[in-house]
């Protein structure tokens, strides 16, 4: 499912079938790769990006084998809603299961989902937005009945924990001391060289490809997106969430957006060259 979900969206950002499916391989095989670098070179800047990339994609049940292909599924249909603009009933019930499924099974990627839907809409429509919600009623009216259902299921279920069950999933009030410390700690997290190396980064590389290819958006948004809910979570939710499973996800939306830009430019690079498509097999093969 990992790779045909990735090889559908190299498709959508108009990689030909062969880079398509390296990339998604690659993606694939990136944990273990970073995990390999590791091992080899023992340096601290290897192991800090190893921690959070082997959550990008594992076979650890139900994270990340499980929860993540909600997240990339949900931004693959968002990808075909932008390329064809059809809100379909049956897309938007999809998309809701979709978020549904993210809340049970990890709820900051239903929050991610929902400020990349929101932003999205923001962005592409701007002042039409409203215009464009009463034209397709019946697509956000199914997907809010759909993840309204979704969500009151787990609001019952929050009700029906036990207290050390919701200690466990980190479903407790915190104190104003450890409140202060949380967003002195935060802050702290975005003012970090790495952070603002990959944010500037992923920044130029999105005004640099989006005068050539319209159609990075909705990836760049999942890595926006998820910087916006570590800042929803800690100034406007007073509990305790597993803050580190945020910034990991910030990371690793980062690093593919960088991943999939990088490639799209080389991807034009590679083309003027003869013989391309046997190099790319070649790649493939290795």
């Amino acid at each position: 499912f990992f790779l045909i979900i990735f090889y559908k969206i190299s498709v959508l950002l108009k990689f030909n079938n062969l880079s398509a499916a390296v990339i998604s391989c690659f993606l694939f095989l990136l944990p273990s790769i970073i995990r390999e670098l590791d091992y080899l070179i023992n340096n601290e800047i290897v192991s800090i990006i190893n921690s959070s990339v082997k959550s990008f994609y594992s076979l650890r049940v139900p994270r990340a084998l499980i929860t993540n292909l909600y997240f990339f599924c949900f931004i693959f249909i968002l990808m075909k809603i932008d390329r064809d603009k059809r809100y379909t009933v049956k897309r938007s019930s999809l998309m809701g299961v979709l978020v549904g499924l993210s809340i049970h099974a990890l709820f900051l990627f239903a929050v991610i989902e929902f400020f990349i839907l929101f932003f999205y809409l923001i962005l592409n429509y701007k002042k039409q937005i409203f215009k464009t919600i009463k034209k397709e009623i019946k697509f956000f009216f199914t997907l809010g009945i759909v993840v309204s259902f979704f969500l009151s299921l787990f609001v019952i279920h929050l009700y029906k924990l036990f207290p050390d069950s919701n200690t466990a999933i980190g479903n407790f009030e915190i104190n104003y001391e450890q409140k202060i410390n949380l967003i002195k700690y935060t802050f702290k997290y975005l003012s970090n060289k790495f952070f603002l190396l990959l944010l500037i980064t992923n920044i130029i590389l999105f005004l640099y490809i989006k005068k050539r290819e319209g159609n990075f958006l909705i990836i760049f948004l999942s890595y926006l997106s998820s910087i916006i809910a570590l800042l929803f979570f800690v100034l406007l939710i007073n509990r305790h969430i597993h803050y580190d499973l945020i910034q990991r996800t910030i990371f690793n939306t980062g690093i593919l957006f960088f991943l999939l830009a990088t490639f799209k430019i080389l991807d034009h690079k590679i083309t003027q060259f003869k013989n391309f498509r046997k190099r790319y097999f070649f790649l493939l093969i290795i």
